[in-house]
């Protein structure tokens, strides 16, 4: 998914959808574990659309990977 709206909305659907089938890789989780690695401040900033804004996927991930 080459979209980062759509991968903060649909990656975990698109995953149930697929099942098996397919492998479904997003833009989301590769950027995170990047930053995450690269952060000495534990700060980083979003420029995205609202949709991905508001689901608050990187804060969600990033959390995770502490």
């Amino acid at each position: 998914m080459a979209c980062n709206t759509a991968s903060a909305v649909a990656t975990e659907l698109l995953k149930e959808y697929v099942a098996s089938r397919a492998r479904v890789i997003n833009v989301i989780d590769p950027m995170v574990e990047r930053v995450a690695k690269s952060t000495d401040k534990g700060r980083i900033g979003v420029i995205g659309t609202k949709g991905t804004i508001l689901s608050s996927v990187y804060k969600a991930k990033l959390k995770k990977t502490k």
